[in-house]
Protein backbone atom coordinates (compact mmCIF):
# COMPACT_ATOMS: atom_id res chain seq x y z
CA UNK A 1 0.00 0.00 0.00
CA UNK A 2 1.63 3.31 -1.07
CA UNK A 3 2.59 5.68 1.75
CA UNK A 4 0.96 8.72 0.12
CA UNK A 5 -2.44 7.29 -0.78
CA UNK A 6 -5.95 6.70 0.42
CA UNK A 7 -6.95 3.04 0.33
CA UNK A 8 -10.76 2.85 0.42
CA UNK A 9 -12.81 -0.35 0.32
CA UNK A 10 -16.44 0.23 1.33
CA UNK A 11 -19.27 -2.28 0.99
CA UNK A 12 -22.39 -0.43 2.11
CA UNK A 13 -25.79 -0.71 0.47
CA UNK A 14 -25.66 2.87 -0.81
CA UNK A 15 -21.90 3.45 -0.52
CA UNK A 16 -19.81 0.78 -2.23
CA UNK A 17 -16.35 1.75 -3.51
CA UNK A 18 -12.91 0.33 -4.25
CA UNK A 19 -10.65 3.36 -4.61
CA UNK A 20 -6.94 4.13 -4.30
CA UNK A 21 -6.48 7.90 -4.35
CA UNK A 22 -3.40 10.11 -4.00
CA UNK A 23 -3.28 11.87 -0.64
CA UNK A 24 -2.02 15.10 -2.19
CA UNK A 25 -3.50 17.85 -4.33
CA UNK A 26 -7.23 18.06 -4.98
CA UNK A 27 -9.49 15.09 -5.65
CA UNK A 28 -12.92 16.04 -6.97
CA UNK A 29 -15.84 13.66 -6.45
CA UNK A 30 -18.30 14.21 -9.27
CA UNK A 31 -21.60 12.57 -10.15
CA UNK A 32 -25.29 12.99 -10.69
CA UNK A 33 -27.67 13.65 -7.80
CA UNK A 34 -28.24 10.53 -5.77
CA UNK A 35 -25.02 8.82 -6.90
CA UNK A 36 -23.60 8.80 -3.36
CA UNK A 37 -21.04 11.62 -3.41
CA UNK A 38 -21.91 12.99 0.02
CA UNK A 39 -22.28 9.48 1.43
CA UNK A 40 -18.67 8.76 0.46
CA UNK A 41 -17.44 12.00 2.01
CA UNK A 42 -19.33 11.31 5.26
CA UNK A 43 -17.92 7.77 5.41
CA UNK A 44 -14.37 9.13 5.02
CA UNK A 45 -15.05 11.65 7.76
CA UNK A 46 -16.30 8.92 10.10
CA UNK A 47 -19.73 10.52 10.41
CA UNK A 48 -21.49 7.46 8.95
CA UNK A 49 -20.22 3.96 9.55
CA UNK A 50 -20.11 1.91 6.35
CA UNK A 51 -18.67 -1.64 6.34
CA UNK A 52 -15.15 -1.83 4.92
CA UNK A 53 -11.64 -0.42 5.25
CA UNK A 54 -10.26 3.11 5.07
CA UNK A 55 -6.52 3.79 5.24
CA UNK A 56 -4.90 7.22 4.94
CA UNK A 57 -1.14 7.24 4.33
CA UNK A 58 -0.96 3.68 5.73
CA UNK A 59 -2.78 4.73 8.91
CA UNK A 60 -5.93 2.74 9.59
CA UNK A 61 -9.01 4.89 10.06
CA UNK A 62 -11.41 2.01 9.75
CA UNK A 63 -11.23 -1.78 9.55
CA UNK A 64 -13.01 -4.79 11.05
CA UNK A 65 -10.97 -4.27 14.22
CA UNK A 66 -10.69 -0.47 14.42
CA UNK A 67 -12.83 2.62 13.92
CA UNK A 68 -11.47 6.12 14.49
CA UNK A 69 -13.89 8.83 15.54
CA UNK A 70 -14.04 11.95 13.30
CA UNK A 71 -11.92 13.98 15.73
CA UNK A 72 -9.18 11.35 15.74
CA UNK A 73 -8.98 11.53 11.94
CA UNK A 74 -7.81 15.16 12.23
CA UNK A 75 -10.14 16.48 9.54
CA UNK A 76 -11.58 19.84 8.62
CA UNK A 77 -14.87 19.77 6.73
CA UNK A 78 -17.37 22.14 5.17
CA UNK A 79 -20.83 20.69 4.60
CA UNK A 80 -23.51 21.70 2.13
CA UNK A 81 -25.20 23.33 5.12
CA UNK A 82 -22.83 25.80 6.84
CA UNK A 83 -23.55 24.41 10.36
CA UNK A 84 -22.46 27.54 12.19
CA UNK A 85 -23.26 28.33 15.82
CA UNK A 86 -25.87 31.07 15.38
CA UNK A 87 -25.22 32.76 18.76
CA UNK A 88 -21.45 32.98 18.20
CA UNK A 89 -19.71 35.63 16.10
CA UNK A 90 -17.84 34.86 12.89
CA UNK A 91 -14.37 34.67 14.45
CA UNK A 92 -15.55 32.24 17.13
CA UNK A 93 -17.20 30.07 14.47
CA UNK A 94 -14.06 29.95 12.35
CA UNK A 95 -11.61 29.11 15.13
CA UNK A 96 -13.97 27.05 17.33
CA UNK A 97 -12.33 27.91 20.62
CA UNK A 98 -8.78 27.91 19.29
CA UNK A 99 -6.89 31.15 19.65
CA UNK A 100 -7.42 33.30 16.56
CA UNK A 101 -4.05 33.97 14.96
CA UNK A 102 -3.38 37.05 12.86
CA UNK A 103 -0.97 35.22 10.56
CA UNK A 104 -0.48 35.45 6.81
CA UNK A 105 -2.77 32.50 6.04
CA UNK A 106 -5.61 33.99 8.09
CA UNK A 107 -5.22 37.38 6.46
CA UNK A 108 -5.28 35.85 2.97
CA UNK A 109 -8.36 33.72 3.65
CA UNK A 110 -10.22 36.61 5.28
CA UNK A 111 -9.33 38.92 2.40
CA UNK A 112 -10.13 36.54 -0.47
CA UNK A 113 -13.46 35.43 1.04
CA UNK A 114 -14.30 38.98 2.24
CA UNK A 115 -14.66 37.80 5.83
CA UNK A 116 -13.15 40.85 7.56
CA UNK A 117 -16.34 43.02 7.46
CA UNK A 118 -18.27 40.16 9.07
CA UNK A 119 -15.98 39.26 11.96
CA UNK A 120 -18.07 40.77 14.79
CA UNK A 121 -21.46 39.68 13.46
CA UNK A 122 -23.29 36.70 14.88
CA UNK A 123 -23.61 33.80 12.49
CA UNK A 124 -27.39 33.87 12.79
CA UNK A 125 -27.42 37.38 11.29
CA UNK A 126 -25.57 36.39 8.12
CA UNK A 127 -27.06 35.74 4.70
CA UNK A 128 -26.82 32.27 3.20
CA UNK A 129 -23.90 33.20 0.98
CA UNK A 130 -22.05 34.82 3.89
CA UNK A 131 -22.53 31.70 5.98
CA UNK A 132 -21.06 29.53 3.24
CA UNK A 133 -18.00 31.78 3.03
CA UNK A 134 -17.50 31.56 6.80
CA UNK A 135 -17.86 27.76 6.72
CA UNK A 136 -15.28 27.52 3.93
CA UNK A 137 -12.89 29.82 5.83
CA UNK A 138 -13.26 27.60 8.91
CA UNK A 139 -12.40 24.46 6.92
CA UNK A 140 -9.35 26.09 5.32
CA UNK A 141 -8.00 27.53 8.58
CA UNK A 142 -8.68 24.73 11.05
CA UNK A 143 -5.66 22.61 12.05
CA UNK A 144 -6.06 19.36 10.11
CA UNK A 145 -4.27 16.81 7.94
CA UNK A 146 -7.08 16.57 5.39
CA UNK A 147 -9.86 18.91 4.22
CA UNK A 148 -13.22 17.56 3.04
CA UNK A 149 -15.49 19.99 1.18
CA UNK A 150 -19.07 19.31 0.10
CA UNK A 151 -20.18 21.73 -2.65
CA UNK A 152 -17.91 24.45 -1.18
CA UNK A 153 -18.81 27.23 -3.63
CA UNK A 154 -22.57 27.14 -3.10
CA UNK A 155 -24.05 30.61 -2.80
CA UNK A 156 -20.97 32.47 -4.05
CA UNK A 157 -21.16 34.91 -6.95
CA UNK A 158 -18.80 34.55 -9.92
CA UNK A 159 -16.09 36.88 -8.64
CA UNK A 160 -16.01 35.27 -5.19
CA UNK A 161 -16.10 31.79 -6.74
CA UNK A 162 -12.96 32.60 -8.74
CA UNK A 163 -11.19 33.83 -5.62
CA UNK A 164 -12.34 30.82 -3.59
CA UNK A 165 -11.13 28.44 -6.32
CA UNK A 166 -7.64 29.95 -6.23
CA UNK A 167 -7.68 29.87 -2.43
CA UNK A 168 -8.59 26.17 -2.39
CA UNK A 169 -5.87 25.40 -4.95
CA UNK A 170 -3.28 27.28 -2.88
CA UNK A 171 -4.30 25.46 0.30
CA UNK A 172 -3.91 22.11 -1.48
CA UNK A 173 -0.16 22.71 -1.77
CA UNK A 174 0.09 21.98 1.95
CA UNK A 175 -2.58 19.33 2.58
CA UNK A 176 -4.86 17.09 0.50
CA UNK A 177 -8.39 18.22 -0.27
CA UNK A 178 -11.32 16.02 -1.27
CA UNK A 179 -14.33 17.93 -2.54
CA UNK A 180 -17.76 17.07 -3.85
CA UNK A 181 -19.11 19.04 -6.80
CA UNK A 182 -21.72 18.69 -9.50
CA UNK A 183 -20.47 21.76 -11.39
CA UNK A 184 -18.27 20.98 -14.39
CA UNK A 185 -16.47 24.32 -14.34
CA UNK A 186 -15.53 23.77 -10.69
CA UNK A 187 -14.28 20.28 -11.46
CA UNK A 188 -12.11 21.49 -14.34
CA UNK A 189 -10.75 24.48 -12.44
CA UNK A 190 -9.91 22.54 -9.27
CA UNK A 191 -9.27 18.84 -9.78
CA UNK A 192 -5.91 17.10 -10.07
CA UNK A 193 -7.61 13.73 -9.62
CA UNK A 194 -11.19 12.57 -10.16
CA UNK A 195 -13.65 10.16 -8.64
CA UNK A 196 -16.55 9.80 -11.09
CA UNK A 197 -19.74 8.24 -9.81
CA UNK A 198 -23.09 7.13 -11.09
CA UNK A 199 -25.60 4.94 -9.30
CA UNK A 200 -23.85 1.73 -10.35
CA UNK A 201 -20.09 2.41 -10.22
CA UNK A 202 -17.23 4.69 -9.26
CA UNK A 203 -13.96 5.13 -11.15
CA UNK A 204 -10.91 7.20 -10.33
CA UNK A 205 -7.90 8.58 -12.17
CA UNK A 206 -6.09 11.73 -13.26
CA UNK A 207 -8.14 14.57 -14.72
CA UNK A 208 -6.37 14.28 -18.08
CA UNK A 209 -7.23 10.58 -18.34
CA UNK A 210 -10.89 10.86 -17.31
CA UNK A 211 -11.93 14.22 -18.76
CA UNK A 212 -13.89 12.43 -21.50
CA UNK A 213 -14.95 9.35 -19.55
CA UNK A 214 -18.48 8.10 -20.45
CA UNK A 215 -19.79 9.08 -17.00
CA UNK A 216 -18.77 12.69 -17.61
CA UNK A 217 -19.92 12.76 -21.22
CA UNK A 218 -23.29 11.26 -20.25
CA UNK A 219 -23.84 14.02 -17.72
CA UNK A 220 -22.61 16.96 -19.77
CA UNK A 221 -23.44 15.61 -23.24
CA UNK A 222 -20.21 16.64 -24.97
CA UNK A 223 -16.44 16.32 -24.86
CA UNK A 224 -13.65 18.55 -23.62
CA UNK A 225 -10.02 19.15 -24.63
CA UNK A 226 -6.93 19.87 -22.56
CA UNK A 227 -4.25 22.01 -24.21
CA UNK A 228 -0.82 22.77 -22.81
CA UNK A 229 1.26 25.86 -23.45
CA UNK A 230 4.18 27.91 -22.21
CA UNK A 231 3.63 31.57 -21.41
CA UNK A 232 6.01 33.59 -23.54
CA UNK A 233 4.54 37.05 -23.01
CA UNK A 234 2.20 38.94 -20.72
CA UNK A 235 0.98 42.50 -20.38
CA UNK A 236 -1.73 44.12 -18.26
CA UNK A 237 -4.60 42.63 -20.26
CA UNK A 238 -3.45 39.43 -21.95
CA UNK A 239 -0.95 36.62 -21.85
CA UNK A 240 0.27 34.53 -24.78
CA UNK A 241 0.87 30.78 -24.64
CA UNK A 242 3.15 28.93 -27.02
CA UNK A 243 1.34 25.70 -27.96
CA UNK A 244 4.19 24.43 -30.10
CA UNK A 245 4.39 24.01 -33.88
CA UNK A 246 4.20 27.79 -34.30
CA UNK A 247 0.75 28.11 -32.67
CA UNK A 248 -0.06 30.65 -29.98
CA UNK A 249 -3.10 31.14 -27.75
CA UNK A 250 -4.05 34.50 -26.23
CA UNK A 251 -5.65 34.52 -22.77
CA UNK A 252 -7.49 37.31 -21.02
CA UNK A 253 -8.92 38.04 -17.56
CA UNK A 254 -8.58 35.45 -14.74
CA UNK A 255 -7.29 32.73 -17.11
CA UNK A 256 -4.07 34.67 -17.75
CA UNK A 257 -0.81 32.81 -17.16
CA UNK A 258 2.36 34.14 -15.57
CA UNK A 259 5.47 34.68 -17.71
CA UNK A 260 7.80 31.70 -18.15
CA UNK A 261 5.27 29.22 -16.78
CA UNK A 262 3.57 26.14 -18.11
CA UNK A 263 -0.26 26.34 -18.28
CA UNK A 264 -2.95 23.72 -18.87
CA UNK A 265 -6.32 24.77 -20.26
CA UNK A 266 -9.63 22.97 -20.59
CA UNK A 267 -11.72 23.85 -23.63
CA UNK A 268 -15.35 22.83 -23.96
CA UNK A 269 -16.10 21.29 -27.36
CA UNK A 270 -19.11 23.62 -27.61
CA UNK A 271 -16.70 26.57 -27.40
CA UNK A 272 -14.87 25.53 -30.57
CA UNK A 273 -16.28 26.38 -34.00
CA UNK A 274 -14.82 25.60 -37.42
CA UNK A 275 -14.28 27.80 -40.47
CA UNK A 276 -12.57 27.21 -43.79
CA UNK A 277 -10.66 30.50 -43.89
CA UNK A 278 -9.21 32.61 -41.12
CA UNK A 279 -11.43 35.55 -40.22
CA UNK A 280 -9.67 38.90 -39.97
CA UNK A 281 -12.66 40.85 -38.65
CA UNK A 282 -13.78 38.64 -35.75
CA UNK A 283 -13.97 39.36 -32.02
CA UNK A 284 -12.70 35.85 -31.36
CA UNK A 285 -9.08 36.14 -30.25
CA UNK A 286 -7.92 32.61 -30.96
CA UNK A 287 -8.27 31.23 -34.49
CA UNK A 288 -5.80 28.40 -35.06
CA UNK A 289 -4.97 26.25 -38.10
CA UNK A 290 -6.11 22.67 -37.56
CA UNK A 291 -6.47 19.33 -39.31
CA UNK A 292 -9.56 17.12 -39.04
CA UNK A 293 -8.67 13.67 -37.71
CA UNK A 294 -12.09 12.22 -36.92
CA UNK A 295 -15.79 12.97 -37.52
CA UNK A 296 -18.39 11.29 -35.32
CA UNK A 297 -22.14 11.88 -35.78
CA UNK A 298 -24.03 12.14 -32.48
CA UNK A 299 -27.54 10.96 -31.67
CA UNK A 300 -28.88 14.51 -31.35
CA UNK A 301 -28.03 15.75 -34.84
CA UNK A 302 -24.59 17.14 -34.09
CA UNK A 303 -21.13 16.10 -35.23
CA UNK A 304 -18.16 15.64 -32.89
CA UNK A 305 -14.97 16.72 -34.65
CA UNK A 306 -11.50 15.70 -33.49
CA UNK A 307 -8.82 18.13 -34.65
CA UNK A 308 -5.08 18.37 -34.31
CA UNK A 309 -3.50 21.75 -33.66
CA UNK A 310 0.18 21.08 -34.17
CA UNK A 311 0.84 18.09 -31.90
CA UNK A 312 -2.16 18.71 -29.64
CA UNK A 313 -5.72 17.40 -29.84
CA UNK A 314 -8.68 19.77 -29.91
CA UNK A 315 -12.35 18.71 -29.97
CA UNK A 316 -15.24 20.65 -31.48
CA UNK A 317 -18.99 20.07 -31.58
CA UNK A 318 -20.81 21.40 -34.64
CA UNK A 319 -24.20 20.74 -36.16
CA UNK A 320 -24.52 17.97 -38.73
CA UNK A 321 -25.79 20.65 -41.12
CA UNK A 322 -22.60 22.70 -40.69
CA UNK A 323 -20.42 19.63 -41.15
CA UNK A 324 -22.17 18.89 -44.43
CA UNK A 325 -22.31 22.51 -45.59
CA UNK A 326 -18.57 22.95 -45.00
CA UNK A 327 -17.82 19.57 -46.60
CA UNK A 328 -15.79 18.51 -43.58
CA UNK A 329 -13.72 15.41 -44.24
CA UNK A 330 -10.88 13.62 -42.50
CA UNK A 331 -7.55 15.25 -43.37
CA UNK A 332 -9.10 18.58 -44.33
CA UNK A 333 -7.24 21.74 -43.31
CA UNK A 334 -9.52 24.14 -41.42
CA UNK A 335 -9.40 26.85 -38.76
CA UNK A 336 -10.57 26.29 -35.18
CA UNK A 337 -12.15 29.29 -33.43
CA UNK A 338 -11.80 28.99 -29.65
CA UNK A 339 -14.34 31.05 -27.73
CA UNK A 340 -13.53 30.15 -24.11
CA UNK A 341 -10.99 28.42 -21.85
CA UNK A 342 -10.77 27.26 -18.24
CA UNK A 343 -7.38 27.39 -16.49
CA UNK A 344 -6.49 24.06 -14.87
CA UNK A 345 -3.36 23.40 -12.83
CA UNK A 346 -1.41 26.19 -11.19
CA UNK A 347 1.43 27.60 -13.26
CA UNK A 348 4.73 25.73 -12.98
CA UNK A 349 8.15 26.94 -14.15
CA UNK A 350 8.65 23.95 -16.45
CA UNK A 351 8.90 24.58 -20.15
CA UNK A 352 7.39 21.77 -22.23
CA UNK A 353 9.35 20.27 -25.09
CA UNK A 354 7.41 20.61 -28.35
CA UNK A 355 8.11 18.35 -31.29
Amino acid sequence: MPADHWHIRLNGTHCSHALDLPSRGITAIFGESGSGKTSLLRALAGLDRVPGDIYFNQHCWQSAEQYLAPKARKLAMAFQEPRLLPHKNVVDNIFLGNTAQANAATEIVFSELNITPLTNQRAGQLSGGEQHRVALARALLQPSQVILLDEPLTGLDQQRRRRAIQLIKTTAFNKPILLVTHQLDELLALADHLVLMDKSQSVSGNLDDLVNHPILIQQRGHECSILRGYCVERDANTSILDLGSGNQLRLISHAMANPQTYQRLAIDARDVSICLSKATDSSILNILPATIRQLTPTSDGACAVTLTVGEQVLRALVSAYSAKNLSLTIGKQVYAQIKGTIALADNTPTKPQHD
